[in-house]
């Protein structure tokens, strides 16, 4: 049986292999997508959109053909005037969609002549004028005039002042974090003040890193504790639990928390795999309520925003550590699992958490000390076994913040 690939997917192949296994960008710019699982296709756009659909337009030997995708299939695109768009930023109303789309289409190129490297840690765009640049590092000197160099591991990309681009993390770890960058750039290219960036479930104390300050899980908000019906039994009862009943699940609750450290640590390990990573990440997510976030504050900057958990943790696989060492300490209830009108009990986890990061030569690279909270949930559940239903309970991790008071 002879296998017939289809000219696109050929042309697909050979754009992975061209603009994935190197770390040097390509000598012109062009028009690139990229699909959903991170695959590049260049000079390439997207030339129509509707509810389900999107349009390519690919550029081959001089002729141009069409090709019809799923909407959910694109992720990404780049314009050879080095503007980008995420396909899932794009309105759900489809005229909508095709104004945005044409807006992108149409957009200038930066004017300001410089190149912008994208730190990943902190989470920061710097303008600068690049003098030399390998598949290892970048050399470049600042707007203020300052000569400076960066390892591109430090990198998520570069967007280059002649409109080419380039990606040095899988493109679904880029694009979340290319569209939290849109806002520091002007129309004009020049960068305004950065995001607040983050570090992993930790917040800078006394401590100096050696990087400039890092940013800090915090929680808003309390969970709901009086907006639903009690969670009754048959017969009408609200399900409450015994003394002896509550210390177990203090126990457990503290376990809770000392899982998610535990996936914290898999996932900023440089020698786990990609696939190691992603199901720490999904096992640590299901600790959570659903809507729970990380609020990340700044040092530098007043004010703060929140983060879903699963957004926070994708974050963590760009710290450039070569492994980590993350514990807590002193772990205790101080505020105590009680039930509240809509018979689910809630409570606070208090403890102190200490964060290592260590390079390439096993010294330390950051480390610090925070007084943490972690609100918990305790859900009442029931399940039928045997024909009979038993009271079952739930322990969900709810937001994390960081102490009010830091010694």
């Amino acid at each position: 049986m002879k296998l017939y690939i289809t000219p696109l997917a050929r042309l697909v192949a050979v754009a992975c292999l061209l603009l994935t296994k190197v770390a040097v960008p390509n000598v012109s710019a062009q028009d690139v997508i990229y699909f959903e699982n991170g695959d590049p296709l260049p000079n390439t756009r997207i030339t129509s959109i509707d509810d389900t659909k999107v349009v390519l337009t690919v550029g081959r030997d001089g002729d141009l053909k069409e090709h019809q995708f799923g909407r959910s299939r694109i992720l990404l695109a780049f314009t050879k005037t080095g503007n980008y768009l995420l396909v899932s930023e794009l309105s759900t109303n489809v005229e909508q969609a095709r104004q945005q789309l044409q807006t992108f289409l149409n957009a200038p190129p930066r004017a300001d002549g410089n190149d912008y490297l994208i730190k990943a840690v902190p989470l920061t765009v710097i303008p600068a004028q690049i003098s030399y640049e390998s598949a290892e590092v970048v050399n470049y000197k600042t707007t203020a005039g300052t000569v400076a160099s960066i390892g591109k591991g430090e990198l998520i990309g570069i967007l280059y002042r002649d409109g080419r681009h380039l990606l040095t993390v899988m493109a679904g770890e880029a694009a979340p974090l290319l569209m939290e960058i849109r806002a520091s750039l002007t129309p004009q290219g020049k960068a305004a003040e950065p995001p607040a960036p983050v570090v992993p479930f930790s917040q800078t104390t006394e401590k100096s890193p050696p990087s400039p300050a890092l940013t800090e899980p915090a929680t808003t908000g309390s969970l709901p504790e009086a907006s639903v019906p009690s969670v009754k039994t048959p017969s009408g009862r609200v399900i409450a639990l015994t003394e002896d009943e509550k210390e177990n699940y203090r126990q457990q609750s503290l376990q809770r928390v000392e899982e998610f450290v535990a996936y914290i640590s898999i996932i900023t390990d440089k020698g786990r795999s990609n696939d190691e990573k992603d199901k720490a990440i999904g096992l640590a997510k299901k600790l959570f309520l659903p809507d729970a976030t990380i609020e990340v504050t700044s040092a530098n900057r007043v004010g703060s925003r929140q983060m879903p958990v699963g957004q926070y943790l994708n974050r963590l696989k760009l710290l450039p550590y070569t492994y980590t060492r993350i514990e807590w300490i002193q772990s205790r209830f101080v505020k105590d699992l009680t039930q509240s009108a809509d018979g689910n009990y809630y409570g606070t986890i208090a403890g102190q958490q200490t964060f290592t990061g260590f390079g390439a030569n096993g010294k330390v690279s950051y480390e610090d000390l925070t007084d943490k909270n972690v609100r918990v949930k305790l859900e009442a559940r029931q399940t039928t076994i045997d024909g009979q239903e038993v009271d079952k309970w739930r322990i969900l991790l709810g937001n994390v913040s960081v102490a009010a008071e830091q010694n």
